[in-house]
């Protein structure tokens, strides 16, 4: 069964790991890194990870993860006091 990527999530270590590293950002020591403004490689890991992407993403952009790079800084980057923002359903289709 499919479930939502959060930082609740189990897996959540190795999905950012992944985004973070060669397949996606490629952060590296000092202010460099690799961005599109999109949720590219966000949406790709997903899928190879077998997550819902749509929903995923959903909520990244409901708690500031607006592109693969702010994923990585601003879900899950330090605790939140209660619960996490919502997920709302969005007409916009993530590109494959």
């Amino acid at each position: 069964m499919k479930e939502m990527m959060t930082p609740r999530n189990r897996r959540w270590p190795e999905f950012i790991d992944r985004l973070a590293g060669p397949e996606g950002c490629r952060f590296r020591p000092g202010p460099t890194w690799k961005c599109s403004h999109t949720h590219r490689f966000t949406a790709k890991i997903l899928r190879s990870m077998g997550c819902l992407v749509e929903r995923s993403i959903g909520f990244f952009i409901a708690n500031g993860g607006f592109c693969d790079c702010e994923v990585v800084m601003n879900v899950g980057a330090k605790p939140r006091r209660g619960r996490p923002a919502r997920v709302k359903r969005t007409k916009k289709r993530i590109s494959k």
